[in-house]
């Protein structure tokens, strides 16, 4: 089964900013989106790491629908289930953002049909780091529950005060 797999941008985060919007970046033209995210961190300490997804109309969606299951990997722990349901925003369960590159925050996100305004947009995420001396990694799956054509993303940080200080985001299209 051949696929096309294309390159479709790269982001980078803005220094000192609290966001990063990926805008008009899904359409119809593909079927999956890949995005991946390496190298974000803070400018110190950590901060909680949001992902939101955007519609049509350039609205964050953060209105309670994101449901999540997600398998968490430690390195000095047992493998551990953990469940979102009814969240405002993607949690991929390992959601704090370091502020050393050493222990960057990296994943690898896909998104099915988000650009279809008939179905649910469903999303998958690979997640690694080391945070606090631990390595960590998980496997997320979850959907958006509302039926509306959705063009990008939003990541985001700032609950606990902190900016970014660097992070990409590549984005890839899958027919």
């Amino acid at each position: 089964m051949a696929t096309n797999f294309r390159f479709l941008g790269k982001f980078s985060v803005i220094r000192g900013s609290t966001t990063l919007q990926l805008t008009d970046i899904f359409s119809d033209a593909f079927d999956i989106y890949r995005i991946v995210l390496s190298d974000f961190r803070v400018d110190t300490a950590t901060d909680y790491f949001y992902t939101r997804l955007i519609n049509s109309s350039d609205t964050v969606i953060s209105t309670a629908n994101y449901d999540t299951t997600s398998s968490l990997f430690l390195s000095n722990a047992n493998f551990q289930q953990l469940r979102a349901v009814d969240y405002t925003r993607i949690v991929p369960s390992t959601t704090l953002v370091d502020d050393d590159s050493f222990t960057s925050f990296n994943a690898i996100y896909n998104f099915y049909q988000p650009f279809d305004s008939s179905t649910y947009t469903f999303f998958t995420s690979e997640v690694t780091q080391w945070l606090n001396g631990t390595g960590r990694g998980a496997r997320t799956s979850g959907v958006q529950q509302t039926q509306q054509s959705i063009t990008g993303i939003q990541l985001a940080v700032g609950a606990l005060n902190h900016v970014f200080e660097g992070g990409n985001a590549t984005v890839y299209g899958i027919k």
